[in-house]
């Protein structure tokens, strides 16, 4: 079975740069389901080499404090918010250096009623065990309690 193109947005492109731009353009409530893996504001520089041509790409997490973080990512996640359907689902990847601010903050922009669930990803019980801390979480939200992709059963893994 074919998948239909929205007619809303062109699904068949790679949009770049802010998302904040891009999202400006967007009609509202046009997108069923959103997942944003942004940086975790561990801090850090990060540096990658990319693809065949081994191209160099870098990007700086650091900002002045996890005020300035959350201050950044509150436009980006209104935005998402906004063009999120009445049935969609919202998936936040973090980790422990804010995702319990992320939190508050989708809370504040969602409802506080809205959060569905948090995954936590545990890459490896050693290093959980060594840095007291699980690697990664994943906060759901949805504009609706019974959203489409927010009931799914997930399963937990031992």
């Amino acid at each position: 079975m074919a998948i239909k193109p929205s007619a809303l947005i062109n699904t068949r492109v790679i949009y770049c740069g802010d998302n904040l731009d891009q999202l400006r353009k967007f009609p509202d409530a046009c997108i069923d389901l959103i997942y944003i893996d942004p940086p975790f504001n561990s801090n850090r520089n990060y540096e990658v080499f990319w693809g065949e041509t081994k191209e160099k790409r870098s990007f700086e997490d650091r900002h002045a404090s996890t005020h300035a973080y959350i201050d950044y990512m509150r436009p980006r996640c209104v935005e998402l918010h906004r063009v999120l359907k009445k049935t969609g689902s919202f998936y936040y990847h973090c980790d422990w250096h804010a995702s319990h601010y992320v939190k508050i903050m989708l809370d504040q922009i969602f409802g506080e009623n809205q959060f569905q669930n948090e995954i936590v990803e545990l890459v490896s019980i050693a290093l959980a065990v060594l840095f007291d801390q699980p690697i990664g979480r994943v906060l759901i939200h949805s504009r609706i309690m019974h959203s489409v992709f927010a009931n799914v059963d997930l399963a937990r893994l031992s």
